[in-house]
């Protein structure tokens, strides 16, 4: 059985090489997968279904996760591929390649990912329409030895409007550079090209028929003109993008433009962080970092995802102004998780049992919802194209989940799983919804919250499903046992079996699972399994790990539930640093900026932690334990026994 056609893209973004590389470092590349995530995620504009990162990989894992994510797409679908970082066309060779964080220049044969690869890969993808995005040096060579060696072909011109065929959109021509810089507007470095990509799409400049529609050719042609007329500004040489077609027929859609277009002033964008983990996945008790999958995971949605904000009004008398970043708002209620998509967040009460949604700028309550049950304490709502998701259970009924309306707060469906409670945070893969109850695995319909499939799991976990986009999800059992299932009827693909406890959330980066366990006695383990045959990779033994895991560059993050952080380097499999968090902390740690971690404690309050050296950058005291906290652009939001707060990411303050 097929799912139903999907956009689906990979955003690569390569800021960082190793010392002897012979790469400078580059400014632009994460902020620029940060920014056209945003956009490509809004349901408005770009309306992926999935949207995948990767920030700073190995030259293994580029190949990887390229290959994966071509090798994983269906016929009707259409595949967005996307880099920015260094590239590179070495004299005596025939072709360019793309650099990963560990590429050599002087061996870019050996080290780089090269054009031939990536072309091998695109004749392989079964979709109909594949879309690549180069922002780079010499993206003009690369798209040239990506061209087909198989001639041209008859087309059938009935099935034009739908579009097929490979389309290389690229920065610059042959061997031209390709510049970033420093927009004045939002303080952020960017490249000119991926900015005239992302400003075609967010204003409507790119649609000039005006048919609400902004398909691969129309936003060619604005963000090449918006490069050369802002190259030029600079006084730099110039800079031409190129338009690459490979047996295409007909234009493929990539953005839609409902409302009438907008002039291209730059909003706020939120700073992408460095060494970041690969692609965002569903989590545990937050909305997580992961590797191969847009699924939504331990960061809520990081920070913020393409729901459209709504208007919050002038602010309520307890609220700051709208102008001040911080604010402070008097809830009345206890606080609890809280995730972030476009501009509001979204908080689950555990006094009254109700969500609320909040204007992220200014804290003004816009709407509250009776769950007429018990909310999960430690789930974090899943915001998915416009519906909000809420594990729920009740000690006569047992539990269920739960669908709001994130823009009215009005109930889009409720369905009873079974008689034991749903805990953990609800994820999203493979247009489907997946929950977990102490007993099985539920993947629902998110539209209508019909069950696809049930599947036994064993008793004691509560941890959901996570998945690959790719047909598997991955979950761990009650006693022991890890699996990987089916996405379409909940199939045993493969069943593991680990020591060291229940298994919890699993991650998915760098082409590996990570997964962490617990026992009563306080002990677990890590685990980083190969997805496809389930082998265990590598183990590293601590104590009881009570959030997914979070992988950023070569580091894991683990959260113990004596509330010790330790940071694991994924290669040698040790603590790079290891951190007590005062009171022992009680939310999944998340990532901002470029170096921060911030996790809520049981003493009442927010720290923010360097996740180089574990160390403490700042402290804020809330009102007793603060809940799990989430990211607005460059804001902190975070609940506390009746105020809700929103600090400074970098201050504190």
């Amino acid at each position: 059985m097929h799912r139903r056609p999907t956009k689906r893209a990979l955003l690569i973004g390569v800021a960082d090489y190793e010392n002897d590389s012979g790469f400078s470092p580059l400014k632009a590349p994460l902020n620029d997968v940060h920014l056209l995530r945003e956009v490509l995620e809004d349901p408005e504009l770009g309306a992926f279904h999935s949207v995948s990162v990767l920030m700073n990989p190995s030259q293994r894992e580029l190949s990887f996760e390229i290959a994966n994510f071509l090798e994983s797409a269906e016929l009707d679908d259409t595949v967005l591929l996307y880099f920015s970082g260094h590239g590179k066309f070495p004299q005596r060779a025939d072709q360019a390649y793309l650099a990963a964080r560990d590429t050599w220049q002087k061996l870019m044969n050996g080290t780089g990912v090269s054009a031939s690869f990536v072309r091998h890969q695109l004749e392989q993808c079964l979709a109909r329409a594949r879309v690549v995005i180069l922002d780079c040096c010499s993206s003009g060579k690369f798209a040239r030895g990506m061209l087909s060696k198989s001639g041209t072909v008859e087309h059938d011109v009935s099935r034009e409007h739908f579009g097929e065929g490979t389309w290389v959109l690229s920065a610059g021509t042959g061997v031209e550079e390709a510049y970033e810089y420093r927009d004045s507007e939002t303080g952020l470095h960017v490249s000119h090209f991926t900015k005239g990509i992302i400003e075609g799409i967010r204003t409507g400049q790119a649609d000039r028929d005006q048919d609400g529609r902004v398909s691969v050719k129309d936003l060619y042609d604005f963000a090449r003109a918006w490069t050369r007329k802002e190259v030029r500004k600079t006084k730099k040489k110039k800079q031409m993008p190129t338009l690459t077609q490979v047996e295409t027929v007909g234009d493929v859609i990539i953005s839609n433009f409902p409302r009438p277009a907008r002039s291209p002033n730059p909003h706020s964008f939120t700073p992408a962080k460095k060494k970041n983990s690969v692609a965002r996945r569903a989590i545990l008790a937050c909305s997580a970092i992961v590797a191969t999958s847009g699924s939504v995971f331990f960061l809520a949605d990081f920070p913020s995802g393409g729901q459209p904000g709504g208007d919050e009004g002038n602010g309520s008398p307890s609220a700051s102004p709208r102008n001040e970043k911080s604010w402070v708002q008097n809830t009345g209620t206890s606080v609890g998780a809280c995730a972030t998509r476009g501009n509001e967040v979204y908080c689950i009460d555990l006094s009254s049992d109700k969500v609320y949604a909040f204007g992220a700028k200014t804290g003004k309550e816009l709407w509250g919802y009776d769950l007429h049950r018990r909310a999960a304490i430690y789930a974090v709502p899943l915001i998915v194209n416009g519906t909000v998701y809420i594990p729920v259970y009740d000690s006569d009924t047992g539990g269920g989940l739960l669908a709001i309306n994130a823009k009215s707060g009005s109930k889009r469906w409720f369905r009873e799983l079974g008689k034991y409670d749903v805990s953990a945070t609800a994820t999203f893969s493979d247009d489907k919804v997946f929950v977990s109850d102490a007993a099985d695995a539920y993947a629902l319909n998110p539209a209508t919250g019909e069950v696809a499939w049930k599947r036994p799991i064993g008793g004691g976990n509560n941890a959901s499903p996570v998945g690959d986009n790719g047909g598997s999800v991955y979950v761990g059992g009650g006693y022991g046992d890890i699996y990987r299932l089916d996405v379409e009827d909940g199939s045993v693909v493969w069943k593991k079996k680990v020591d060291g406890g229940t298994p919890g959330q699993a991650v998915i980066a760098n082409g590996e699972i990570y997964i962490g366990t617990e026992t009563p006695q306080g002990s677990g383990k890590l685990y980083a399994f190969e997805p496809f045959e389930g082998e265990i990779k590598w183990s590293y033994a601590t104590g009881a790990i009570i959030s997914p895991p979070v992988v950023m560059g070569d580091l894991v993050y683990l959260q113990t539930e004596t509330g010790r952080l330790e940071a694991v380097n994924r290669e040698t499999h040790r603590p790079k640093w290891v951190r007590q968090v005062g009171g022992g902390g009680i939310g999944p740690l998340l990532a901002f900026s470029e170096d921060s971690l911030y996790v809520g404690g049981d003493d009442g309050f927010l720290r923010s932690i360097d996740f180089q050296s574990g160390t403490e950058k700042w402290s804020h005291a809330g009102n007793e334990s603060v809940g799990i906290p989430t990211l607005w652009r460059d804001q902190v939001i975070f609940g506390s026994e009746g105020t809700l707060y929103s600090v400074d990411a970098k201050t504190g303050k």
